[in-house]
């Protein structure tokens, strides 16, 4: 079996390095996500922002739903390199 170069305590997630790309090709800051997420009562900080982006943290589906709907993806575009 073919040994993961990714392990588990590092990587919580697959999709942080995704949302970080697409947020950035926007033009918008972690604090305008942030307030973004506030509209659908979706409330993170900077601190959880940049833990998901960088693997830290999970992303809850309800979480994942409204960042598709700020950044104005579907939610597969996540899961696309």
């Amino acid at each position: 079996m073919k040994e993961s170069t990714r392990s588990n305590h590092e990587n919580k997630n697959i999709v942080g390095h995704k949302i970080k790309q697409l947020r950035l090709e926007k033009g918008l800051t972690q604090q305008n996500l942030i307030d973004s997420l506030k509209e659908d009562e979706i409330y993170l900080d900077q601190k959880s922002i940049s833990a998901i982006e960088c693997g830290l943290r999970k992303v809850f589906d309800f979480e994942l739903l409204a960042l598709s709907k700020c950044l104005e993806v579907q939610i597969d575009e996540f899961f696309c390199d």
